[in-house]
């Protein structure tokens, strides 16, 4: 009896038509619920897609800011290092003026007073073969040579075999120093020499020193007891 209130239920053509139409309903109901899953799996598919790009989108970003930190830090480490070797570069240049032998403004002017008299006059400057420190001494006097107008070429670094000279020795040819021939120019250059308290009261002589010239030799730093009293080859100077 219940039935009998469904529409088109006494009709044979309404059942008809009904039964038709709840079949492509359903039919419909079932494709829609298959598009349903079908765009669902798309979608969920595609949410993962997006989901993986975001995810990976922020793990480069803190890899990079990772990277930039790290960068920011090595940049900082090797400014300290050079920063730290430039600190040491200066204070080694610092203590190596500090220990270095040296020609003060005063006694650079002093010597080019005496010399410059003598303009032309050839000089050889040598100094001990890989001694650094008596070689830069040895260039200063270089220069002061050479401002005076003397005829000085350069710096020759000397490897001895008979012992090593100390300090600075004025040296002359040994014929001409025994037949009492020093040159005035050497005899100036060695008083301007003791009056600026640069060496001792003598003049050192060599046969291989050509006649007429002069050789100052920069040896090793003098040790507390001038090295050359009674040295031989050496002349007292009166």
């Amino acid at each position: 009896m219940a039935m009998t209130i469904l529409p088109g239920w006494d009709s044979l053509e309404s059942t008809t038509r009904w039964y038709w139409g709840l079949q492509v309903a359903g039919f419909v109901f079932i494709f829609l619920l298959a598009l349903s899953e079908i765009l669902a799996f798309i979608y969920s598919g595609r949410a993962d897609t997006l989901r993986g790009i975001a995810e990976s989108a922020t793990a480069e970003k803190r890899q990079r800011e990772t990277d930039e930190a790290q960068a920011f830090h090595a940049a900082e480490v090797e400014e300290l290092k050079k920063k730290a070797e430039e600190a040491g570069r200066e204070a080694g240049a610092s203590q190596r003026q500090q220990t270095d032998r040296q020609l003060s403004p005063v006694q650079g002017s002093a010597l080019m007073q005496s010399l410059s008299p003598f303009r032309g006059q050839k000089i050889t400057v040598v100094c001990i073969l890989n001694d650094l420190e008596g070689c830069r001494f040895a260039e200063a006097f270089k220069a002061v040579f050479v401002a005076s107008g003397w005829n000085c070429e350069g710096v020759n670094q000397v490897a001895y075999t008979g012992g090593y000279p100390v300090g600075i020795e004025a040296t002359v040819n040994q014929a001409e120093a025994q037949a009492g021939r020093i040159p005035r120019a050497a005899d100036r250059l060695l008083k301007a020499l003791i009056t600026l308290g640069l060496c001792g009261q003598e003049i050192f002589v060599h046969p291989a020193v050509p006649a007429g010239q002069i050789e100052l030799r920069v040896g090793r730093k003098t040790p507390a007891k001038p090295a050359s009293e009674g040295k031989q080859g050496a002349i007292p100077i009166r």
